[in-house]
């Protein structure tokens, strides 16, 4: 899982050190594979064009004025076609430092030009995942502000190794929890709030559960859906993380996926017969085409997501080509949900497949992790202009995780490290536990997104974890 460091620090304060983050995540069971070293980029500036003309001695070039906050404005001449007045775009000045070149003054077929408008390669980013030639910022993004500041285009990205048994770590905020917990700091989450409200005018999906293999489903209209580029914070955030950017709507899925673990999935609303969803097994013969435009053909081993005339995607896996979300499309309806994993993960390997979404599915995420997928989506869909309906759980009712005693001695007895009871128990809520202390025992409520914890034992490893592995006196048995 490819995490950049600045989306990290978004959540929690981390050293300057980046091997000692990588070092740190190490030791908290999260092994780094590699630290992609990010091109040392300086002098570019967010500009507007506020002009435009021919260049007056070459066909192919183009002479822009351009405000970038200073107090007089810049002369550039360019060849890039995609260009014109108004626009928001990165500015590399006299000067700046990219990674293939430093920025000199030059002329252009007789015409100074002070400096040079950039592509995303300019800036480190995959030329081939955005805009064919100068990368477009909204217009929202501040004249003059520095361009690797304002995009977190300077830290480093992790490789980082995350186990099977902590799908709630294959996120952003999964880790800055860990980070936080692991140093002491306070942990900035976004609000998990749902901003959907009821309306006359708004979707609202109903959905019918048939299967055991699905235990929550969050199910949320929204209109007002305008399918265009994300916003330029978005996918270069996304491009860092290693996912190519597509257009709002699938980069609003993708960024919530990698920020909170839990996959999304969107529905163009007009293609669900009566606005009502089916969680079942597919019937034997059933065929669906996936959004990949490959065709399958199905069998009962299958989980899908229908409507009344058939399969409209497989479950955890890939959505289905009938029900995708289109240019034209105004209305959708989201699935946030969760699935077994035993199902999705044979469901991929019988039918050949896998995708980024099953990789979490097939590990079974926490119910809880719905409802804050959907909050999550909700709100930057909202950001975006569209109105949101509410929300409508289907499926088991939220519930706390069992209560687990623990008693000190039982961490000495495992770990041979004497704790204190508060101590053991500021670790444990350090990683999201509710922690009573009675007679000397500790009463643990393991977190909603955690799973994996489910005896005393677990607990035991949580404190090894928080107190350092390295901190553990070696012994030899006897």
């Amino acid at each position: 899982m490819r995490v950049p460091i600045t989306w990290l620090r978004e959540y929690v304060d981390l050293p300057s050190d980046v091997q000692a983050i990588a070092d740190r995540l190490a030791m908290l069971g999260f092994p780094v594979d590699e630290i992609f070293a990010r091109p040392a980029i300086s002098g570019v500036v967010v500009g507007t064009i506020t002009a435009i003309a021919k260049h007056p001695n070459a066909d192919r070039l183009q002479v822009c004025t351009i405000d970038v906050g200073a107090q007089q404005p810049l002369t550039i001449a360019t060849a890039a076609t995609n260009v014109a007045a108004g626009q928001v775009i990165p500015v590399a000045t006299i000067g700046a430092q990219l990674p293939h070149m430093k920025i000199e003054p030059r002329k252009m077929r007789g015409i100074d030009s002070e400096g040079m408008l950039c592509s995303a390669d300019e800036l480190g980013l995959p030329a081939e995942w955005f805009e064919d030639g100068i990368m477009q910022l909204d217009a929202s993004a501040p004249i003059g502000a520095d361009v690797v500041a304002l995009f977190g285009l300077a830290d480093d990205v992790l490789e980082v190794e995350v186990t099977s048994n902590r799908v709630d770590a294959m996120s952003m905020i999964g880790l800055a929890r860990e980070l936080a917990a692991s140093y002491g700091v306070p942990l900035r989450l976004p609000s998990f709030e749902n901003p959907g409200q009821p309306g006359d005018q708004l979707p609202a999906p109903s959905v019918t559960i048939e299967t055991p293999d699905c235990e929550r489903f969050v199910a949320q209209g929204f209109t007002g859906v305008t399918v265009a580029p994300a916003p330029a914070w978005m996918r270069i955030r996304l491009a860092l993380a290693g996912q190519r950017p597509i257009n709002n709507l699938v980069d609003v899925s993708n960024y919530v996926m990698l920020e909170t673990a839990q996959p999304l999935h969107f529905y163009d609303a007009g293609a669900i017969a009566d606005l009502h969803l089916f969680v079942r097994d597919a019937r034997a013969g059933e065929k669906l085409v996936t959004l990949d435009d490959a065709e399958h053909e199905l069998t009962p081993q299958a989980l899908v997501i229908a409507d009344a005339g058939g399969p409209l995607g497989l479950a955890g896996l890939m959505g289905g080509k009938s029900s995708e979300v289109r240019a034209q499309t105004h209305a959708i309806v989201l699935e946030s949900a969760n699935f077994a994993g035993v199902r999705i993960r044979r469901m991929s390997m019988q039918l050949g497949f896998r995708s980024e979404a099953s990789s979490r599915h097939e590990k079974t995420l926490a119910p809880a992790l719905a409802d804050v997928g959907a909050a999550r989506a909700a709100q930057l869909l909202l950001a975006l202009g569209a109105r949101a309906g509410a929300p409508h759980s289907f499926g088991t009712p939220l519930a706390s995780n069992p209560s687990i005693a623990l008693a000190p001695r039982d961490v000495e007895r495992i770990l041979g490290l004497r704790l204190d009871a508060d101590r053991i128990a500021s670790h444990l809520a350090a990683i999201g536990c509710s922690v009573h202390i009675e007679g000397g025992t500790l009463h643990v409520i393991p977190p909603a997104w955690r799973r994996d914890i489910t005896i005393a034992a677990d607990l035991v490893e949580e404190v090894a974890r928080m107190e350092g592995y390295e901190n553990i006196e070696p012994i030899v048995p006897s």
